[in-house]
């Protein structure tokens, strides 16, 4: 045996006579604790503070005897006893986490029936309260629903010639089937998820006067009246009774809330559906086709729509153009949102069969805007032998639909009050739904760009700089390989450089608006530009006034009224006198 094993001969787990106590020596507490493993032999003879006692509870009157016969436990034994207790403690936690939550289900915990006071759901058992289904798809359960609440009294019917569900004295508007199917849902069957215990009295529960009084009449001529009352403590239902049968019910809300709205909300929403794209048209596109808007605040009528192969070779840059009041392209970002406009839904409809006295509280007397709308579909027409791509080929629309939009005005929160032609009532749509047409203006759709005509589609540009006018007639040559050869450009016996002209012409069409003007300017031009067609008519003319160091005023000769950039036009009116003089014309950014 080694040194350290004579020592501490508890390491190996057997016992020695040296580790074991003399019988005939008392066993003070202290020694008890030894007994369970706790402190060492030399601990045994000394005095140990009463203070010290953590593990007194597990004191018993048979541990001294124990302890005398046995005066030390092994540690191996010491540490199966540990390993047990952690054991056991761990077993009953586990079982009391079992336990608990039936323990609470089977009566730790009140019932969750309602005794005239707060309430909650029961979730293992509802209460049928009507049920007129039937398992006949061709019947129409619910034949007529009569709703009063203290918003409106309304009368949904079925119509059996037609199909469809419609409100009575407003046959003319059409209504949301998803609408009528929740409505006439919840009447055909009906489930309270709770009930009250004791009769109590209907005015606690607000069924004295009722919010809301439905009657149904069904497909067997039965009838059905159900009584809305006060909502719950907790908000997430209704307390209802029905007509002959006993008993105060909580139903949720997601089942009697249809009933508390107004007949106008089962109204049709949807004022302008998307046109329909054909299954087969793989290229076809839902657009708006062309707007025209008119109105309070449109005293200049504005005409907007889809560009077409007929407007030339000046427009093949602009998906929409501008028809009135000038022929223009309109900005690529107009375009755009534009091109997002074909369908409109309204956020709800808010009179039905308005008064006049009501149309004109809403402005429709003197209307905001007045919109001519056209949506179709778009797709590239069948290609040709010549044609490489679809972007090549011409446009064609079809499933075209016309309708006009009143706007008489808007509200406090911005949202336009509108009356759709055809349709006798009053709509609520949001502001963007419906603003990226109806605040569409000449000025913030028009391009920035003057000029934009090509080049080989003009025969004449006439410069006037100073009072001083050059004329310079352009001849081209298509045939032509060199390029510069394709173009010649003359005033009288004088040759212009092609390459200078060229920069000078693109400078021209680089001129663009800055802002729009109100009045027209007076006084010489210090700049006029106008440019005849091939065909020999005037396409355009511009004067330009001097009014600031940084802006000159434009009237072009259709009347239009704008403010452009002074750099750009002094620095037009220089490259223009470097053509004169034969010098190079320069480009530069401004």
């Amino acid at each position: 045996m080694s040194l350290d094993e004579t020592k501490q001969p508890e390491l190996n787990g057997e016992a020695t006579e040296e580790t074991v106590a003399p019988a005939e020596e008392p066993v003070t507490e202290h020694k008890a604790e030894i007994v369970y493993g706790f402190g060492t032999p030399e601990e045994v003879t000394e005095e140990k503070d009463e203070t010290d006692n953590r593990f007194s509870a597990f004191d018993a009157p048979t541990v001294q005897e124990k302890a005398k016969k046995a005066g030390k436990m092994h540690k191996r034994t010491r540490t199966l006893l540990l390993t047990s207790l952690v054991a056991i403690i761990l077993a009953l936690a586990v079982l009391a986490v079992t336990l608990l939550p039936q323990f609470i289900s089977d009566g730790g915990s009140e019932s969750s029936s309602v005794s005239g006071g707060d309430t909650s759901t029961d979730t293992t058992e509802s209460y049928p309260l009507i049920d007129k289904t039937t398992k006949d798809e061709n019947v129409v359960v619910v034949k007529q629903v009569q709703v009063t609440n203290k918003d409106d009294t309304f009368t949904m019917v079925y119509n059996t010639k037609d199909k469809l569900y419609q409100l009575k004295g407003y046959e003319d508007l059409s209504l949301e089937a998803d609408g009528t199917d929740s409505i006439t849902g919840c009447i055909a069957q009906l489930t309270a998820v709770d009930k009250v215990d004791s009769a109590g009295n209907p005015a606690d529960f607000g069924l004295d006067k009722p919010a809301a009084t439905v009657i149904a009449t069904y497909h067997d001529d039965t009838t059905a009246t159900l009584y809305i009352g006060n909502k719950t403590p907790s908000a997430n239902g209704y307390y209802v009774s029905v007509k002959d049968k006993e008993g105060i019910y909580i139903c949720s809300s997601d089942s009697v809330d249809v009933f508390l709205a107004t007949g106008s909300m089962y109204v049709e929403t949807t004022l302008l559906a998307a046109p329909e794209v054909k299954k087969d048209d793989a290229n076809g596109t839902p657009i708006l086709r062309e707007v025209t808007l008119s109105g309070k605040s449109h005293p200049q009528p504005l005409t907007i729509r889809r560009r077409v192969e007929a407007d030339g070779d000046a427009f093949t840059f602009y998906t929409y153009i501008i028809t009135q009041p000038y022929k223009r392209g309109a900005a690529e970002t107009a375009g755009n949102e534009l091109s997002s406009f074909y369908a409109l839904t309204a956020d709800q409809a808010l009179i039905l069969h308005p008064t006049d006295k009501q149309k004109a509280e809403m402005g429709f007397n003197d209307p905001l805007t007045v919109m001519n709308i056209t949506v179709c579909v778009a797709t590239a027409a069948e290609q040709n032998s010549s044609t490489t791509s679809t972007e090549d080929a011409a446009t064609e629309f079809y499933n075209t639909a016309k309708t006009t939009f009143t706007i008489g005005s808007k509200d406090k929160d911005g949202n336009y009050l509108v009356m759709m032609k055809g349709v006798d009532a009053i709509f609520l749509v949001s502001s963007t739904s419906l603003n990226v047409v109806a605040e569409r203006t000449y000025d913030n759709t028009v391009t920035d760009l003057l000029f934009l005509k090509d080049i080989t589609e003009v025969k004449q540009v006439n410069i006037t700089v100073n009072g001083v006018e050059h004329k310079m007639n352009l001849a081209h040559y298509p045939e032509k390989e060199d390029r510069d050869q394709t173009l010649v450009v003359t005033e009288g016996d004088k040759t212009y450089k092609t390459p200078d002209f060229r920069t000078l012409y693109q400078l021209m069409m680089s001129l663009s608006r800055y802002e729009p003007l109100d009045k027209k300017p007076t006084g010489e031009p210090a700049l006029k530009i106008a440019l005849i067609g091939s065909d020999g008519k005037p396409y355009l003319s511009a004067d330009f006034y001097s009014a600031t160091g940084s802006l000159y005023h434009v009237c072009t000769s259709e009347g239009e009224l704008f403010a452009t950039k002074a750099s750009g036009i002094t620095h037009f009116i220089k490259q223009v006198n470097n053509l004169i003089e034969g010098k190079t014309v320069l480009v530069e950014t401004y």
